[in-house]
C-alpha cells in the first residue's frame, strides 16, 4: 500500500535520499551489501547527462535537488524516458514509492540464524536512518524476497513456542482438576517442561537448526510429552497410602508397567521412520523417539523421586476439603429447595380439591 503522506519533494529530502544511498553502500556501520540501484542517483545522472548534451530537463535543472514544485513532474518526465525503470512508483502524478536495491549476503538456502542476523542488522540500520531523516521521507524499511521463507520459519517456530506455553497451561489446569493438589500440579508441570527442554536441547546438540520442519514436529508432538507424567500424578494422588514413599511406590507399581509398555510401542513407531528418505519423516521419527524416551525417563526418574522426597500426603496442599464443603453446601441448598417443593404440593392439592 502506498504511503500518501510520504513526500520527497523538498530539497532536504532529495539530498538526504541521495546521501542515504551513498552511506548505505560505504558506511562501515551499514550492513554488508553491494549497491546495485539507487533511483534518485540514477535520476541525478540523467539530469547531468541531459544538461551536458544540451537537452536540459525538468525546467532547465542540471542535477538534483530540483525545486519542490518541479520534483514530481520531473519524476514523471524521467520515468517516461525510462519506461523500463522499476525503482520508482507514482500515483496520480506523485512519487509514492522509492526502491533502493542492494545485493545482500544471504540466499534462500542460508541458515535461519544467518538470515535472522542479517534482517536484524538491516532493520537496525533503517531505524537509525529514519531517526535522522527529514519530514516527508521517514518510514523506510527493509524487505527482500530472500527472507520470505525465513519469515515463514519464524512463524512456525513462534507457533511451536506458543504451543509449548499452551500445553504447559493445559497440563497445569488438567492436573489441578484431577488431583486437587497444587503441589502435585507444580511437580507435574515442571516435569513436562523438563521433557520439552530435553528434546529441544538434544536436537540442537545434534546440530539441527530450529526451522520450518522442526516447528511442525514440535507442535504435533507436544501433547505426547504430557501423558506419562499425568498418569503418574493421578496414580500418586489416588494411592491410599499413609506416607509419600508408599504412595510413590504404589503409583510406580500400578502405572509403571502400562506407561512403560505405551512408551515402547510408540517409540517403536518412531524407529521405523529412521528408514525414511524424506527429511520430514526422519526428523519426525527422531523427535518422536526422543519425546517418548525423555517422557518415560522423566516420569519414572524425576517426577516420582520428587513425590518420594517431598510429595504431599493426607490433606497437605489439597483442595479436596474445599471441594467437599462446596458440594455439601450445594447439596444442602438443593435438598432445602426440594423440601420446599414437597411442602407446597399438599396445599396445591387442597386448593384444587376445594375448587
Amino acid at each position: 500500500l502506498a504511503d500518501l503522506d510520504w513526500d520527497p519533494s523538498s530539497r532536504e529530502a532529495q539530498r538526504w535520499l541521495l546521501d542515504f544511498c551513498n552511506a548505505t553502500a560505504s558506511d562501515p556501520a551499514a550492513p554488508r551489501a553491494t549497491d546495485i540501484g539507487c533511483p534518485l542517483r540514477d535520476m541525478d545522472d540523467w539530469l547531468v547527462d541531459s544538461a551536458a548534451a544540451g537537452q536540459p530537463r525538468c525546467g532547465g535543472a542540471s542535477r538534483l535537488p530540483v525545486p519542490p514544485d518541479a520534483f514530481h513532474p520531473c519524476v514523471e518526465e524521467y520515468l517516461s524516458s525510462n519506461s523500463w525503470y522499476m525503482g520508482m512508483r507514482t500515483y496520480r502524478g506523485r512519487l509514492v514509492a522509492l526502491v533502493a536495491s542492494y545485493k545482500v549476503v544471504i540466499n534462500f538456502d542460508s541458515s535461519y540464524e544467518q538470515v535472522r542476523d542479517t534482517v536484524d542488522e538491516w532493520e537496525g540500520w533503517m531505524d537509525t536512518q529514519n531517526k535522522g531523516a527529514p519530514d516527508g521521507v521517514r518510514g523506510g524499511f527493509f524487505t527482500s524476497a530472500r527472507v520470505h521463507w525465513w519469515d515463514t520459519n519464524r512463524s512456525m517456530l513462534l507457533c511451536a513456542y506458543y504451543s509449548i506455553g499452551a500445553a504447559l497451561a493445559v497440563v497445569f489446569v488438567v492436573v489441578l482438576l484431577a488431583t486437587l493438589n497444587p503441589l502435585t500440579t507444580v511437580y507435574a508441570t515442571v516435569s513436562v517442561g523438563t521433557v520439552l527442554l530435553l528434546v529441544i536441547g538434544t536436537v540442537l546438540g545434534m546440530g539441527w537448526e530450529l526451522g520450518f520442519l522442526e516447528g511442525i514436529c514440535f507442535a504435533i508432538l507436544i501433547g505426547l510429552s504430557c501423558d506419562f507424567v499425568l498418569h503418574m500424578a493421578h496414580a500418586y494422588t489416588s494411592a491410599d497410602q499413609p506416607t509419600r514413599e508408599l504412595k510413590s511406590r504404589d503409583a510406580l507399581a500400578r502405572m509403571g508397567p502400562p506407561v512403560f509398555a505405551a512408551a515402547m510401542t510408540t517409540l517403536s513407531t518412531g524407529l521405523v521412520m529412521f528408514g525414511c528418505t524424506f527429511v520430514f519423516f526422519f526428523q519426525f521419527g527422531t523427535i518422536l523417539v526422543l519425546t517418548m524416551l525423555y517422557s518415560i525417563l522423566t516420569s519414572l526418574f524425576f517426577f516420582l523421586p520428587l513425590t518420594n522426597a517431598a510429595g504431599p500426603t493426607g490433606r497437605c496442599c489439597s483442595l479436596a476439603p474445599l471441594s467437599t464443603k462446596w458440594r455439601a453446601s450445594g447439596g444442602a441448598d438443593k435438598e432445602a429447595s426440594t423440601e420446599q417443593a414437597r411442602a407446597a404440593e399438599p396445599e396445591t392439592g387442597q386448593i384444587r380439591q376445594s375448587l
